[in-house]
């Protein structure tokens, strides 16, 4: 506590990189044996991190400001991998199962508080969660012969974050300003690949699955709280989603017109889950709240065969898929002598945010339509990464130990800088099915908001009797 100005922060980051890699290149494996028992290559690669942020910062006259900041970046390669010798000739594998698997799970939990207040002065508040995923998940085999009974080349990124964030800006005298800002860049890649490879089947009973799936859930929950002569408070959520979702078969055979597979499957998959809910509370003679939640995608889920030979004794499924779980509640109350207040939630796929949204949706007390009464969106940015900017460590933090350019952090960005695509590509390739062959891309959006506001404006009059 201060009395003039009091400032406070708390910030931490956690930085998670390097890789996992399990690999046999150039290698033989059960080449003379009749009877091959199972052969597995697998990276296996978990990743959990927990922030718990917490600041409070008290002037009694003057200002008092506090800011909490919690960043997690998470950027690991996870690599399982078969490939031939360096002389460009083909390594031989036998076995009874086949198994190609990387696998990568990250967890992430954030919980961001801050508090400000002054007796008589400002008291301003703000607390960030950033977020950054840009690891790589690749299985793949390569410039090999496989003999199995059944064969897996399996690629699986799932990714979890949890956050929270509440902040407190009160001023007795003067303005409280609370704002709650969450951000995330999910830029990760996952890949299941066969090229220049040949797999036979032991027999006709056995699959063979070259599968890409990656799945992101994030649920978050923002609450700003201003109070004070001049009210203003903010919670504001921004999610994008970059992902790259591969899978492929490339110059390579699968089965034979004498040794068939039961079933081929080929299949990327992208899972989107997000619930993101978000509250301000303004109070004051004049109150602003807004409520802000927006989700940009523009992943790429893509499944290609091109110049292969593909047989199977039931069915060829070559599927590209993207589900996407939107939930959204915005909620702001906003109680002063001049209230105010918006809720805006933004889901765009493959295309960018705008400037502004919305027209006309002020009115005056005549009921005409107030100029520029939309959402101005640039603003709203503006304020975010400002925030997330202004709580980044800085190395006088550490006594110069850590430079602030080696933290790598996330920013609120727009989206559409490419073309979100989900999409089966077979070119220059033969697909023999005793039963049917089956190319699918599907994408599949469900989207619901909610919104809330209570505005509230209180006004008084002052009377006296006049005398004669």
């Amino acid at each position: 506590m201060a009395a003039h100005a009091a400032v406070n922060g708390t910030v931490n980051v956690n930085q998670i990189e390097g890789s996992t890699l399990a690999a046999i290149t150039g290698a033989d494996i059960n080449k003379d044996l009749d009877q091959a028992g199972d052969v597995s290559v697998v990276s296996h690669d978990y990743t959990n991190s927990a922030g718990l942020v917490g600041t409070a910062s008290i002037g009694a006259i003057g200002a008092g400001v506090g800011l909490g900041s919690d960043t997690n970046t998470i950027s690991r390669g996870v690599e399982a991998a078969v490939s031939g010798k360096n002389d460009g000739s083909k390594s031989t594998v036998n076995a009874d199962d086949f198994t190609v698997e990387a696998d990568a799970k990250q967890g992430i939990s954030s919980l961001t508080v801050s508090g400000a207040g002054a007796g008589i002065g400002g008291g301003v508040s703000n607390a960030t969660s950033v977020t950054l995923l840009e690891g790589k998940t690749t299985a793949s085999v390569k410039n090999a012969n496989i003999t199995a009974s059944n064969a897996d080349i399996l690629a699986t990124h799932t990714s979890k974050l949890n956050t929270m964030g509440a902040v407190l800006g009160a001023a007795g005298v003067g303005a409280g300003v609370g704002v709650g800002v969450s951000v995330l860049n999910e830029n990760s890649e996952t890949t299941a690949d066969v090229t220049g490879a040949t797999i036979s089947l032991a027999d006709d009973a056995g699959d063979v699955n070259v599968k890409a799936e990656n799945s992101t859930k994030v649920d978050y929950e923002l609450y700003g709280i201003g109070g004070g002569l001049a009210g203003a408070a903010g919670a504001i959520g921004v999610s994008n989603v970059n992902s790259k979702v591969n899978a492929s078969v490339v110059g390579s055979q699968i089965g034979s017109e004498s040794g068939k597979a039961h079933d081929i499957n080929i299949a990327s998959a992208n899972h989107i889950d997000f619930t993101n809910n978000s509250g301000s509370d303004a109070g004051g003679a004049a109150g602003v709240g807004v409520g802000v939640a927006v989700n940009t995608i523009d992943s790429q889920v893509n499944t290609s065969v091109g110049n292969s030979d593909l047989y199977a004794a039931n069915d060829i499924n070559v599927t590209a898929q993207e589900t996407r779980k939107i939930e959204q509640m915005a909620a702001n109350s906003q109680v002063g002598g001049a209230a105010a207040g918006a809720n805006v939630m933004i889901t765009n796929v493959g295309s960018a945010v705008a400037d502004s949204y919305g027209s006309g949706l002020q009115t005056d007390e005549d009921g005409n339509v107030k100029d520029g009464s939309g959402v101005n969106i640039d603003e709203i940015y503006e304020q975010a990464n400002k925030a997330v900017e202004g709580n980044k460590l800085q190395s006088e933090y550490t006594n110069n130990q850590v430079a602030a350019d080696d933290i790598k952090s996330a920013e609120a960005g727009r989206g559409g800088a490419r073309e979100s695509i989900v999409k089966v590509t077979i070119d220059d390739a033969s697909l023999n099915a005793g039963n049917k062959v089956t190319a699918d891309a599907t994408a599949d959006t469900s989207v619901s908001m909610d919104a809330i506001q209570i505005l509230a404006e209180r006004s008084h009059r002052l009377t006296a009797p006049l005398e004669s």
